[in-house]
């Protein structure tokens, strides 16, 4: 279906999907407004429920999204939803992305905490690396499932939590700490 000179592709019998993200809806013969949801993604509302857009774009223009994949953004660009703007990934794929592009933004901590065996202040760009450390199985990077546990309780004192949203100074952070660790560890092989 060609609309104005753009386009359209049919999704199901209701509803046609552009190659930039309109969607026309046949029973209102118009395109749908899009919405924004609360983590920046452009939406509508088809069906009783609400559709990211890009998703829409993806499913009509390449097909099927297989099981543990998501469609991310080239760009990382969440208003720019054209097909050619859109690949299959997944959410590791496109965090890696966003901070090689310097785009990421979210839920990312650093932590600085005192290990009471030691008596150091240990301080990570991000919860995740401080969790590896300990040897405690990562998961989903959350430190809420294990500060209360007797081991961490025992060892740690959380000493500063900070939203990092810098994702350059969160890098230097990254780069920073592995350089400490290598000339710590040549420093214990020396020894």
């Amino acid at each position: 279906m060609v609309l104005s000179g753009i386009e359209f592709r049919k999704y199901d019998d209701n509803y046609y999907v552009s190659a930039d993200g309109e969607i026309y809806s046949v029973y209102l013969g118009r395109c749908l407004k899009h919405g924004i949801d609360h983590d920046g993604y452009h939406r509508v509302d088809i069906h009783d429920a609400h559709m990211k857009v890009h998703k829409l774009v993806y499913l009509t223009w390449y097909g099927d999204i297989p099981e543990g994949k998501q469609i991310n953004h080239v760009d990382d660009n969440k208003d720019n939803n054209s097909y050619y703007n859109l690949y299959l990934g997944d959410q590791l794929e496109n965090i890696a992305d966003c901070i090689m592009n310097e785009h990421r933004c979210g839920n990312v901590f650093s932590v600085a905490v005192l290990n009471k065996e030691t008596g150091c202040i240990e301080q990570y760009p991000m919860i995740k690396d401080f969790l590896e450390s300990t040897g405690h199985p990562v998961g989903n990077g959350s430190l809420s499932k294990v500060k209360h546990r007797k081991w961490f309780v025992e060892k740690y004192v959380i000493l500063n939590l900070e939203r990092c949203r810098d994702y350059r100074k969160l890098a230097e952070a990254k780069a920073s700490r592995v350089a400490v660790d290598e000339s710590h560890g040549e420093a214990q092989g020396v020894a």
